[in-house]
C-alpha cells in the first residue's frame, strides 16, 4: 500500500466520521 493510497483512505474515514 503506498502512502497516498493510506491518504486516501483517511480522507474517507475522515468524511465518513463527519
Amino acid at each position: 500500500m503506498t502512502t497516498s493510497q493510506v491518504d486516501q483512505k483517511r480522507a474517507l474515514i475522515k468524511l465518513k466520521h463527519d
